[in-house]
C-alpha cells in the first residue's frame, strides 16, 4: 500500500530538512500538487461534491454567489465600494475613516461580540481565533502582525509598524486607511474593467457544512470576493484543497479550540450558527415548509 504524508507531515519533514540542506548549499522548493479544473459548461459540481469526486487533491469549481457567506469586514468593503460609486474617492475615504474610528475593540471578546468569560477573551483583539481554527490565540496574533507587515510592504507602505494598526478594525493610522482604500479601489476598478485575472492566483476557499448544506468562505483573496459580491458577478472560480477539511457543525466537539477549552461545544455551535445560519436558513427552512405543506 502506498503511503503519503499529510499536510502537517510534509511541513514537519520540510522544517527538519531545511537547515541541514541549506548548510550543504541546497534548498527545498515547494512543488504544487496537481490541480483538477472541474469547471465545465452546464452543471458544475459544488465545492462539497468536488471534495468527493475530484481525482486530485486540489480542484477548482465555480462557486455561485448564493453559496458565499461574507464576513462583517467584507460587508464594510462592499459599503465602501458603494460610497465610492456614488461619491468618489473622497467620500469613500471619509466613510472608511469613520468605520475605523468607530469600531475599536479593546479585546477579543469585544471583537467577537461575546461575553468576556474566559481569560483569553481579554487578550489583544488581534489574538482572536475561531472554534475550528488550528492555531492558538498567540500564534494567530503573530501571524496577523506578519501578514499586515507583508501586505503593507507589498502595497507601498514599507514603514508600517504595529502602531499603524490592522486592516480589520481601529485604531489605525491615516496612512493605513489610505493604503487599504487604494488597494480596494484599484482591485475594484480592475475587476470591473477586465474581470478576475487568474494569473494573480486563484482564490482559495474553505467549506462549512451542516445537514448536507454548504457555505463557502475565502481563505485568502477576501478583497476580490467582496468586490465580486458588490458587482454581483454570477460566480467565482475558487480553489479547494482536500488538506483543508470540511468544517461540519455536527463535529463541533472535535474542533481544535473546543478541545483546547477556549470554547465549550455549546459556545462553538452558537458561534457557527450566528456566523452562517442566515445563509443556511434560506436553503434549509424552505425545505421544511414544503414538508409541512405536503403533510
Amino acid at each position: 500500500m502506498k503511503r503519503t504524508l499529510g499536510a502537517w507531515g510534509r511541513r514537519v519533514v520540510g522544517a527538519c530538512l531545511a537547515g541541514p540542506l541549506r548548510l550543504a548549499g541546497y534548498r527545498i522548493e515547494r512543488q504544487q500538487a496537481p490541480l483538477q479544473d472541474m469547471r465545465a459548461p452546464g452543471r458544475c459540481p459544488t465545492p462539497l461534491e468536488g471534495m468527493y469526486v475530484s481525482k486530485q487533491r486540489r480542484y477548482v469549481v465555480d462557486v455561485p454567489l448564493a453559496l458565499l457567506a461574507s464576513t462583517n469586514l467584507m460587508h464594510i468593503w462592499i459599503e465602501v465600494i458603494r460610497v465610492y460609486e456614488r461619491g468618489g474617492r473622497g467620500a469613500a475615504l471619509r466613510f472608511f475613516s469613520d468605520y475605523f474610528n468607530e469600531f475599536q475593540p479593546r479585546n477579543v471578546a469585544e471583537f467577537l461580540n461575546v461575553m468576556p468569560n474566559k481569560k483569553w477573551l481579554l487578550l489583544d483583539p488581534l489574538a482572536y481565533v475561531y472554534p475550528w481554527d488550528a492555531s492558538t490565540p498567540e500564534e494567530k496574533r503573530e501571524f496577523r502582525i506578519k501578514l499586515m507587515r507583508d501586505e503593507a510592504k507589498k502595497n507601498g507602505f514599507e514603514a508600517w509598524r504595529e502602531e499603524d494598526g490592522w486592516k480589520g478594525f481601529g485604531p489605525v493610522s491615516p496612512k493605513l486607511v489610505e493604503m487599504e482604500l487604494k488597494r480596494l479601489i484599484d482591485a475594484y476598478e480592475s475587476i470591473r474593467s477586465i474581470g478576475l485575472r487568474e494569473e494573480f492566483g486563484l482564490i482559495r476557499a474553505r467549506i462549512f457544512s451542516t445537514k448536507g448544506e454548504e457555505v463557502i468562505q475565502p481563505r485568502h483573496g477576501w478583497h476580490r470576493v467582496a468586490i465580486c459580491l458588490a458587482l454581483e458577478i454570477e460566480s467565482i472560480p475558487m480553489l479547494f484543497d482536500k488538506d483543508n477539511p470540511v468544517i461540519r457543525l455536527e463535529e463541533a466537539h472535535l474542533w481544535p479550540n473546543v478541545r483546547r477549552g477556549l470554547y465549550t461545544e455549546e459556545e462553538a455551535t452558537d458561534f457557527f450558527r450566528r456566523r452562517f445560519e442566515r445563509h443556511l436558513q434560506e436553503r434549509l427552512w424552505p425545505k421544511r415548509e414544503v414538508i409541512r405543506q405536503a403533510v
